[in-house]
């Protein structure tokens, strides 16, 4: 009897220990590694407001253009972006692995997109208003 209550108590504490041990897995990603250094591109999809469900293009509004121009983004996050018909850009947000950057300009040469006149205000809040 004694036996049977350290081996529950032996099992509990291992059942404890292993808890905070747990991994996660979401359906439809797989695990990827990066080695210290190396640079990972950041990709676009579309905008939404709260407003409306209706997207928008990333780059129909103002945000700056990658200096190799906007394409597709060649790999596909899963099958479920493809399904859904979800267009994948590039991005001018570049990261590096285990580097600590700040103050990078994303918008070159000049380091922000550049003045909006009041029709274009007028139009990108029409936009997020709809």
């Amino acid at each position: 009897m004694a036996v049977n209550k350290q081996l529950c108590a032996a099992l509990l504490l291992l059942g404890l220990i292993a808890a905070p041990v747990a991994a996660y897995y979401v359906p439809g990603t797989y695990p990827q590694e990066f080695l210290a250094g190396a640079t990972i591109s950041a990709q676009v999809n579309s905008l939404t407001s709260f407003e409306t469900d209706i997207p928008y293009d990333y780059y129909s509004m103002p945000f700056c253009k990658p200096p190799e121009g906007v394409h597709r983004a060649g790999n596909a996050a899963n099958l479920g972006t493809v399904l859904m018909g979800i267009k994948l850009e590039n991005s001018q947000y570049n990261f590096t692995v285990m580097k600590e950057e700040r103050g990078k300009d994303a918008c070159k040469p000049q380091g922000y997109y550049g003045p909006l006149t009041k029709d274009d205000v007028k139009v990108y809040y029409g936009l997020c208003r709809t």
